[in-house]
């Protein structure tokens, strides 16, 4: 267990490439996000692992998010999707959502939620989760925008395949600190390919 100074550390070091991706997600045309978002897409769509899955946990993207909607869509539509509302306290639940356009409205941060109408998912766990973040390594590491949600939710589900989902930019290519509680990914999705972490 790290000592308190190096908790600190951990914590300035992620905050400080946190920062740094933000501001180059900030500088990218929406040329850029379109045409990484739709090689994103196309991968995850032909990817045996989605294809066998029957229940998949996703996000709803904001606006520096790699754009997922079209597959978003086809997923509800082929099989069963679940996408986060946030709760008070700093938690989240699971939402089955048929139609993104009819079952979403904004919420908490300004992101499309689940509307209030929709009950809590209560089924088996998501066969895979697609999780976003700000920075992600080749290892497995993820680093997102500090509330820590992600991290409290996916300790709750430890069998599910937990897919982490980026733009080139997010991906560190160094070593990314990481603290006792942060869940790591079993594969990054990036335009560039797919690649397994060994988690």
């Amino acid at each position: 267990m790290p000592e308190e100074k190096d908790l600190s550390q951990i914590e300035g070091e992620s905050n400080r490439l946190r920062r740094r991706a933000q501001s180059v997600l900030r500088s990218l045309s929406l040329d850029a996000y379109r045409t990484e978002s739709n090689e994103i897409v196309r991968l995850l769509a032909s990817w045996d692992v989605v294809h066998q899955a029957t229940v998949i946990a996703a996000f709803h993207p904001s606006r520096t998010e790699p754009q997922l909607q079209t597959l978003l869509q086809s997923i509800a539509h082929t099989k069963t999707l679940l996408l986060p509302r946030v709760l008070p306290g700093s938690s989240m639940e699971l939402v089955q959502i048929s139609d993104l356009h009819q079952d979403l409205h904004p919420a908490t941060f300004g992101l499309m939620e689940p509307r209030l109408i929709l009950r809590p998912w209560t089924g088996k766990s998501p066969d895979i989760f697609l999780i976003p973040g700000v920075v992600f390594g080749k290892s497995g590491e993820r680093i997102g925008h500090g509330g820590g949600y992600y991290d409290r939710f996916l300790a709750k589900h430890p069998n599910s395949l937990k897919i982490g989902v980026a733009l080139n930019c997010q991906i560190h290519k160094g070593d990314i600190p990481q603290l006792p509680h942060d869940i790591r990914m079993s594969y990054i999705v990036s335009p560039i390919g797919i690649f397994p972490t060994g988690v």
